[in-house]
């Protein structure tokens, strides 16, 4: 445990950086994409996410990594899993992982064991109006897609964190309490989720406005 506690705390600083330059600088990152590069960029800087073999250095952290599961979308565009990728149905996708150093070799589906799991979401709007009671179900129904990604216990991801940014002006509502209930409320529908919740994982909500100081909201201490 000693080691996967000193990679939460590399980990951890890496996304403080990240959350940083967004709450000082918002307008550094146009979207989501950027976030991610920014954040891999910083992940790769830890020799601890790198090793050196035969062919040359090789490194832990990937982008867009495939999940053990194949997954569709049901009506309300929310995911379920499936058994065989078709059209419209393929493996999920985790914004960034580290592979497990300890256990490397492939799985028999082909992927490598995900140690640490990361998702980001980044809203930027900058039409007030657009912040209505149906915007924090948007929020919700997001946060649920990666949160199902990161908890179906078939893919095996031992360490799970969220990110999810938020630019502009939001209706306010009790983050942790009424994401956590959104989660409970759609997870009664599906089977094969760990009971994991919202506060058990590495979740941090983060929002700037140009009226009100940032909110930074964390599940875990």
């Amino acid at each position: 445990m000693a080691e996967a506690s000193e990679e939460i705390k590399i980990i951890e600083s890496c996304k403080k950086k990240l959350i940083e330059k967004f709450i000082t600088n918002p307008d550094f990152f146009l979207q989501e994409l950027d976030m991610h590069c920014y954040l891999y960029s910083e992940l790769l800087r830890s020799p601890r996410f790198t090793c050196q073999s035969e062919m040359g250095e090789i490194s832990f952290v990937h982008r867009e990594y495939p999940t053990n599961l194949i997954y569709a979308k049901d009506k309300s565009k929310i995911y379920f899993p499936v058994t065989h990728p078709t059209r419209g149905k393929q493996h999920g996708k985790i914004d960034l992982v580290i592979l497990d150093t300890a256990d490397p070799k492939p799985n028999e589906r082909g992927f490598c064991r995900i140690k640490h799991g990361i998702e980001i979401k980044f809203e930027a709007r900058h039409d007030v109006s657009y912040y209505t009671k149906d915007t924090k179900q948007n929020i919700f129904k997001n946060i649920y897609q990666d949160y199902r990604k990161l908890t179906d216990k078939e893919n095996e991801i031992r360490f799970k964190h969220m990110l999810y940014f938020v630019k502009g002006e939001v209706t306010k509502f009790k983050v942790l309490e009424d994401i956590e209930a959104h989660i409970e409320a759609e997870s009664k529908s599906y089977s094969g989720l760990v009971d994991v919740k919202l506060r058990d994982i590495y979740f941090t909500y983060i929002e700037w406005n140009p009226y009100e100081s940032a909110r930074i909201i964390r599940s875990f201490e």
